[in-house]
């Protein structure tokens, strides 16, 4: 099962991914 704090830090990790990614492109 996931828990609220694995989603939460899922999500900021894609946040920081995304962010890389568009510095990037």
């Amino acid at each position: 099962m996931i828990t609220a704090p694995q989603l939460r830090a899922a999500r900021s990790l894609l946040g920081i991914d995304q962010r890389r990614l568009a510095e990037w492109s």
